[in-house]
This record gives structure tokens, sequence and C-alpha cells, in this order.
């Protein structure tokens, strides 16, 4: 079967991984012109570990991250309003949760990927199922066919694009700046990923060491489509949080903050359509308030290679058909929840965040994380 994957991001590279682990060698194609790091942070679910550790088949992939297992939700002062394991007590998941610098999980991806399966340099501009294979068009006007593509490239898709092009890809009006920062406070703890919720606005800190005070942080707060805020605008917004919370974003150079608006995709849409069909952010976008989206796309792509691979040869529409009912439904439903929580943190006001209006949010959360496909 020729495979042709669109995006060579954390989903895309998980899922010509995954294929490759089967028997089945896909060809990457990547916009950029070489390895992209955005020098963030990435969150791993351990839904998301165990197809990890099923990937590469040993602990090699888990041993590159940082275990965190606990979200804890705080006021302005650093006092507990809430706290939440991540690890389903009733699953025996025998991986952790963990927290990745994304330069090093990218790279770990690709190197188990043989050396000619990855092109850089080749941005897809169209796909076109039609008849016997599928096109797809490249900007360097180049073409290539494929029996199956699979469109891992994000929220501005051009696979979504050439396939459903009346899906709208909507500002959710929250913005976020983040970072990665040695940064050693008493308050800050190596075992938990801890939230500080203000003036509508979301101070999130990652640990990336046991030993080291190495972390990352995620700001967001509400942008009302007005321009984003720089370095100086962040530290005065975080001025209203305790001492010396602020220092995180003092402590970062302005070259190396990230800062976007927020995306969310409308979910009306089908995931596949012929023999193309959607993974991960392309698929559903789920906004980034829970850290899910990278184990959603890991889920995504573990149920659509098993459809595949348990599929009568050429019956990929039939494959593609039982991926959707899999994980279009609960993939919605968790978008909708991410919303929900953005929804209180960023605009319902500081006094609605509280243990009384988080346990819901986080008690439907719990019951769509336990209908994983791993």
């Amino acid at each position: 079967m020729r495979i042709a994957v669109i995006g060579a991001g954390l989903t895309g590279l998980s899922v010509a991984a995954l294929l490759l682990k089967l028997g089945i060698r896909a060809e990457v194609f990547e916009r950029a012109d070489g390895p992209v790091d955005s020098g963030s942070g990435i969150y791993v679910w351990p839904q998301g570990a165990q197809i990890m550790r099923f990937l590469a088949g040993d602990d090699d992939l888990l041993e590159r991250g940082h275990a965190v297992e606990y979200f804890q939700t705080n006021n302005r002062y650093g006092e507990e309003l809430h706290q939440t394991a991540v690890r389903l007590a009733e699953f025996d998941f025998s991986q952790p949760a963990m927290m990745y610098v994304r330069g090093t999980l990218l790279a770990a991806l690709r190197a188990l990927l043989e050396t000619d399966q990855l092109s850089f340099g080749k941005a897809c501009i169209a796909v076109d199922d039609n008849g016997p294979d599928v096109t797809v068009c490249f900007a360097d006007g180049t073409e290539s066919r494929f029996d199956l593509v699979i469109g891992a490239d994000g929220i501005h898709s051009a696979v979504r694009n050439s396939v459903h092009p009346k899906i709208s890809v909507v500002d959710s009006g929250v913005a976020a700046a983040r970072g990665l920062v040695a940064f050693d406070c008493r308050l800050l703890r190596r075992d938990l990923c801890q939230i500080f919720a203000f003036d509508t606005s979301r101070l999130v800190s990652y640990p990336l060491s046991p030993t080291r005070d190495d972390r990352y942080w995620f700001l967001a707060y509400p942008h009302h489509h007005k321009p984003l805020m720089d370095r100086e605008a962040l530290i005065r917004h975080c001025s209203a949080l305790r001492d010396p919370l602020p220092d995180f974003v003092r402590r970062t150079p302005e070259d190396v903050i990230l800062s976007h608006p927020l995306l969310d995709l409308e979910q009306n849409h089908e995931w596949y359509y012929g023999r193309v069909v959607l993974v991960g952010d392309s698929a559903h976008g789920v906004l980034p308030t829970l850290g899910y989206g990278y184990t959603l796309g890991l889920e995504n792509g573990f149920a659509l290679v098993q459809a595949l691979l348990s599929s009568r040869q050429g019956d990929i529409e039939g494959a593609l058909r039982r991926y959707r009912r899999r994980v279009a439904g609960r993939s919605r439903e968790m978008a909708q929840v991410m919303r929900d929580i953005t929804r209180l943190f960023y605009f319902d006001g500081e006094a609605a965040v509280n243990t009384k209006s988080l346990e819901p949010i986080y008690a439907d959360f719990r019951k769509l994380a336990r209908s994983t496909v791993f």
C-alpha cells in the first residue's frame, strides 16, 4: 500500500512510525525546509505514553521525558483550589504521564523512521482523489500518487481544505505565550503541573526534570482580537500574581517567547473523503487547555493504523469508516470539554474558578479519557 503522510509534526511522525512498526512504509512530506523545533514543551497523558511505549518497543521515548502525574489549580496567591490525578485509577496503565521538550521528542520520533522516508521543503497545496489513486500536488510543481493520503498537517491543514473547503478555523479569543526557562521557586514543585488562575488568565508551569529547575511555562489570556502582548506587556499582566511568578516571563529572552492566538476548528465535518483521511489537529483542533492534543493525535493514529492493518487488502474506505466511527465522536466531545474549560478560565471571571466549577468539567474529561483506544 502506497501511503503519504502530510506533515512531519508530532502526530505525523508518530503515525508514520506506527505504520513502519507494523510493516507499512509511508512517505512523509513536510512543508518546512528542515526539522522545526518550536522551543516549547509538550505533555503526553498516560493513554498516549502507552502508545509511545508500544511504538518504541522499549522505554527509550519515555526516558527522554519527565513524569508529571497531577494537575494542581491555584489562585493568584498560590493557594490550592483543586488537584486531580492524571492517571485513571482503575486502568492498569504502566506508563506515567510525561512532559517533554518538544524538540527532543520530535528528534526521537524522526529517529524511528528510515532516513529516506521524510522529505522536507514539500508543501502540499492540494489533494485530488481522482479514481485509481490519490494525487498530492506540491508547491514546487511536482505531483505524487498514492493509495491513501493521511493529513497530519495541523490546524491550517491543506489536506482538509482540499476535501472539506467550507470548514472554518476560528479564533478562540484567547492568546498564549510560552517559553522554556530555568526557574527555582519554593512555590513550585517538580512533580506537578501547576496552574495559577488570575484576571481571566492562566500561568501554567510544567517541570521538565526531577533534578533540575528547567521548566516550560504557558501564559494564556483573552486578547479580544487586539495585538498580542509583547514581553513587557506580559510582565505587567503577570504582576497580578504573587512574587516571584512574574519572573517566568522576566527571565525568558523575548526572542524565544512564542506568542500566538489559540485557534479552534468547526467540528461538524467528515474525517475522511474517499481515500484521504485526517488525524490530530487536522481533524479536531483541540484547544491546549489540558495539554491533551498530542495524546488525542496518538490515539487517532493508533486507531487508524489498527483499522488499516485489520482490513482486507484494498478495502481502504471500509477501514476509514471504522476509524471514523471509533474516534470522531469522542474527539468532538473532548474538544467541547476543552472549550468548556477555556470559557471558565478566560471568560467567566476569576471568581468563577473554584472547586465547585472545576470538578464537573474534570469529571466529564475523565469519563472521556476512560474510552481511550489503548
